[in-house]
């Protein structure tokens, strides 16, 4: 083999390694192509991500300042409730001395019926 065929080989194998090459590029750029698009798809879903985010915020805010009011307000309502809880209720007194009225009449009604009791008996 004389050097013209060498230099003819080795050119035809520098040929077929830069078609490689070239083949390997252009399958690079796919694939660069593919991850642009991949990206500019996941910056918009952060976008939309970040704009939820951004009213769940505003909702959660909202959330804590009426908790705030609610909690707040509540035992102001229980105490309010206990303010008028005396009022409502019946003296101690007059509830023993209702009791004691009452436990008089069951008496009165009990020998009442056994009077009345005897003078069936007694027709």
């Amino acid at each position: 083999m004389n050097n013209e065929e060498k230099i003819l080989v080795l050119l035809e194998r520098m040929d077929q390694r830069l078609g490689t090459l070239e083949d390997g590029q252009a399958e690079l750029k796919t694939d660069v192509a593919g991850l642009k698009a991949g990206i500019s798809a996941l910056e918009a879903d952060v976008s939309v991500l970040k704009e939820d985010v951004s009213g769940l915020k505003t909702d959660v805010s909202g959330l804590k300042v009426r908790l705030d009011v609610d909690i707040t307000r509540q035992p102001k309502l229980l105490e309010e409730g206990h303010t008028t809880l005396p009022d409502t209720l019946s003296p101690r007194d007059r509830v023993e001395a209702l009791e004691d009225e009452v436990t008089f009449l069951k008496s009165v009604v009990k020998s009442m019926a056994q009077r009345l009791s005897a003078l069936e008996k007694v027709q």
